[in-house]
């Protein structure tokens, strides 16, 4: 076997140890690592919708209300993928107290965002992200999405695709804590 292993042209090795530096140094950054953790406070934002109804949304207009923070660009395949499943737990949790919030980070004008939300029949609320706020949230992978509790704490954070079980789940949790 290690003949084997001795012939294996050093490019491959080379390729094998930076993979493991990236799985092991620079992944989790990307995976979402970096991310709020569990029990922090989440910062505060007032951001302007991405309507043309001229209002401010806030994080602290919403406590008291569990909040659903989807962090998302209209580029992103996985955002795009994840918009009917915060669509089923907006619906299946607002009657409940749950508020969602898109947070949109693209580059663009605001009626090019909301015209593209209104052809995918999006309800709740989008404002348009500064890069403050997605700095200050450490978002790195989208979508990037934050369950925060009626005291403004994060209950949990996702990166990437989550799907509706484990975001159902997550609100649960989070409103059962009040």
């Amino acid at each position: 076997m290690w003949d084997r292993l001795k012939r294996i042209h050093p490019i491959w090795w080379l390729a094998a140890f930076l993979v493991l530096i990236n799985v092991l140094w620079i992944g989790p950054t990307f995976l979402g690592h970096g991310s709020l953790r569990q029990g922090d406070e989440a910062p505060g934002f007032a951001l302007p919708r991405v309507d043309d109804t001229g209002e401010i949304v806030s994080l602290e207009s919403l406590r008291g209300s569990v909040v659903l923070l989807v962090f998302w660009a209209t580029w992103c395949d996985s955002c795009i993928a994840e918009i009917p499943v915060v669509g089923k737990v907006a619906r299946a949790y607002g009657d409940r107290g749950l508020a969602v919030v898109g947070m949109n980070v693209a580059q663009g004008s605001g009626a090019d965002v909301a015209r593209f939300l209104k052809a995918r029949g999006v309800a709740y609320p989008n404002v348009t992200v500064d890069g403050s706020t997605a700095a200050q949230y450490e978002v790195s992978l989208l979508p990037a999405i934050y369950v925060v509790d009626a005291g403004g704490k994060v209950c949990k954070a996702f990166t990437g695709r989550v799907g509706p079980r484990r975001l159902a789940s997550a609100v649960e949790k989070c409103m059962g804590a009040r």
